[in-house]
């Protein structure tokens, strides 16, 4: 059971405040402890230009890139890269657009649900649209750099004391007005430099990362969609004796969607199957002892995570069956599929993530040599995406397994070895850039961590 002493002159000034998780926060601790030991702190509002939400309206999503804006929520805006899930947002019926458009240098906090995960606006998501449950942090370089700003606000001490601002017992909430009094520690401009730098350099990084899985998606795309369209199939049939010979499945999405038109184009020219150039399976394991909060064990990470700049987690896989749980490690360059609920997402295991354990709600899949780069990349692209897509099922939970990402087929023409080493190559730069960017912020993180903790004596 935790206890602390608080003094009435602590509980004027923070509004009445007598709940238990706001006085005992580790968070208030430790800037607390900094604050009498003589650490300079200012309200988050005072060293920034502008923090505010985009406010509510009624969204209309359409389908035509053309009329409208990529959309991202704050459940989203964590991801790797969020234009892989974003929605599209009307132009001609979103109100406020200016104020909704997330902008270069821009930092975001999730202000409802989860609350108070961070984000910096890289080039790459300059002028997209963002949730209204998205505080928008603009900072003043001249007061603070907004480099050290991101930094800090992504520390766990920022994070902790953020928690107790939270109100509401069904959906749990932060408001701008209230985030602009969190306290944020003043050091000396050379150290805010050099945090700064790391996170400067961190975030073009991670937009040049992205920048590379989009090019290389887009030629994948584009060379699909002239074939495709020279076949000119504008449907799909199949005959009874097919759908005999397969799964018996009767539901059109499968036989008739366009995953299947694209299913039968690829198939009716030369081209080899998944499987012929990687190992492909999901481990199926029953009664796995997760020890939430233990640091006796191997971390357990979820599927739901792994798209995330930075998956964690605190789950803990027994040491008692070690040798049975080695059957969910994996490894650099596999590339791993969602195979339940949100069903098609596609995350390669960069060097920082390699042999850490991830539950069975992902199918592996392990390329062979050179072929990492290729593969990743076709199952990222708007045909891959399809073609796993089409051969799902479920009514309530989607599933798909591995028996289906095994046929899913490849032409031919993009097996020409330059095109694959090219492929290749990229690919694992830009996954190096990614590991190097989440380094910088790490290292980040703990310099603003040990600044605080010299003020704790």
């Amino acid at each position: 059971m935790k206890k602390a002493i608080v003094s009435s002159n602590t509980i004027n000034s923070n509004s009445g405040i007598l709940k238990p998780n706001f006085h005992l926060n580790y968070g208030k601790k430790r800037i607390g402890a900094a604050q009498k030991n003589g650490c300079p702190f200012l309200p988050l509002g005072e060293v920034t230009k502008k923090v505010f939400t985009g406010g509510i309206f009624k969204r209309i999503f359409i389908s035509n890139p053309e009329y409208g804006i990529p959309y991202i929520s704050a459940q989203h805006m964590m991801n790797l890269n969020p234009l892989d899930v974003s929605k599209i947002i009307s132009k001609k019926y979103t109100p406020r657009q200016e104020d909704m458009t997330l902008r270069h240098n821009q930092i975001l906090l999730s202000c409802a649900g989860t609350v108070g995960n961070v984000r910096l606006i890289g080039n790459e998501l300059d002028g997209i649209i963002g949730s209204q449950d998205i505080i928008r942090i603009i900072a003043d370089n001249s007061k603070m750099l907004y480099g050290y700003l991101f930094a800090y606000l992504s520390t766990p001490t920022a994070y902790n004391y953020i928690q107790s601002y939270i109100y509401g017992s069904v959906v749990p909430r932060i408001e701008p007005n209230t985030i602009s009094k969190l306290p944020v520690p003043i050091i000396s401009r050379e150290k805010q430099v050099k945090i700064h730098e790391l996170i400067k350099e961190a975030s073009h990084l991670r937009t040049e990362a992205n920048n590379t899985f989009s090019k290389l998606i887009n030629e994948i795309n584009t060379l699909l969609e002239i074939e495709i369209e020279r076949k000119n199939i504008k449907y799909s049939f199949r005959k009874i004796r097919d759908i005999k010979m397969f799964e018996k499945r009767l539901d059109a999405s499968y036989n008739c969607g366009p995953g299947r038109r694209i299913y039968d184009v690829i198939s009716k020219q030369d081209h080899i199957t998944l499987k012929d150039i990687s190992e492909i399976f999901h481990p199926m394991l029953f009664g796995k002892k997760q020890l939430k909060g233990s640091e006796n064990g191997n971390f357990l990470f979820k599927s739901s995570s792994m798209m995330k700049m930075k998956p964690e987690t605190d789950f803990v896989l027994s040491l008692r069956k070690v040798d049975l749980y080695s059957k969910l490690q994996v490894k650099e360059g596999w590339s791993l599929i969602s195979r339940t609920g949100t069903v098609g997402n596609v995350v390669r295991i960069n060097k920082t993530l390699a042999d850490i354990y991830i539950d069975d709600h992902m199918i592996r899949v392990k390329p062979n040599e050179n072929y990492s780069g290729l593969i990743f990349i076709y199952l990222k692209s708007f045909y891959g995406q399809k073609l796993i897509e089409f051969q799902k099922y479920g009514s309530v939970q989607e599933v798909i397994n591995s028996d289906y990402i095994e046929r899913i087929p490849i032409p031919k023409f993009l097996l020409e070895e330059k095109l694959i080493m090219r492929f290749n190559k990229e690919v694992k730069e830009a996954s190096s850039k990614i590991d190097k960017a989440a380094l910088n912020e790490f290292n980040s993180n703990e310099l603003i961590e040990k600044e605080i903790e010299s003020w704790q004596k």
